[in-house]
């Protein structure tokens, strides 16, 4: 009985660790996106180069979402993933006001996109464990 409730409590810490960083993952994606137009338009970017950011990294979505959640499910490292992941999508996205001229910024974009596909599917793939 001791070890059911001993398994129990440490499956919900499990839970609630990762319903937190589902939180702080997402809630940081969506603080940030809506200045990411501001910031670019500040910088003297047309609207056709702003949207082709985010047309380019969606086409990249596609492309990648599939295969890295291929390469995922057989990984046998899948926090090691995760985490590696998450910290260069936080480094990627700290680089971006060095950048001012348009093609380091649609690269930093397809990168950030790509990687972001690979976060996405370990932390979907990891939910469903």
């Amino acid at each position: 009985m001791q070890s059911e409730v001993s398994s129990l409590k440490t499956y919900r810490q499990g839970v609630l660790a990762f319903s937190l960083f589902f939180g702080i993952f997402y809630a940081s994606i969506g603080v940030m996106m809506p200045f990411l137009n501001i910031h670019f338009r500040s910088l003297g970017f047309s609207g056709v180069q702003i949207s082709s950011f985010l047309v380019t990294g969606l086409i990249i979505q596609i492309l990648v979402a599939p295969r890295a959640a291929y390469l995922f499910d057989r990984s046998r490292h899948k926090r090691l993933i995760l985490t590696l992941g998450a910290l260069a999508l936080a480094l990627s996205m700290a680089f971006l006001p060095v950048f001012i001229q348009y093609l380091p910024i649609l690269l930093l974009y397809v990168f950030n996109y790509a990687i972001g596909m690979i976060v996405a599917s370990a932390v979907v793939n990891l939910s469903y464990q």
